[in-house]
């Protein structure tokens, strides 16, 4: 199930992934038994993280690929 929506937020346009984050994804009891190493991002394919399973945030950028969207958006230009 967690597979499938994750599928379905990777269609989802950049700036609605974060409210399906928020609406959706984030109830779901079985992100406590997720698997979190080697998280894709969104504005770099080269590097994956590894993050914490009771971490909202690694969480977020499972869904997301991001973690605050205008946030990762600067980081990238100033980089």
């Amino acid at each position: 199930m967690i597979n499938f929506l994750l599928f379905i937020a990777k269609l989802l346009p950049l700036k609605l992934r974060s409210t399906y984050y928020y609406r959706v994804f984030r109830k779901i009891k079985a992100l406590e038994n997720q698997d979190f190493e080697s998280i894709s991002l969104v504005f770099t394919k080269d590097v994956k993280i590894t993050g914490l399973k009771s971490d909202l945030i690694s969480q977020h950028i499972l869904c997301t690929g991001y973690y605050e969207l205008n946030l990762s958006k600067l980081v990238l230009r100033i980089a």
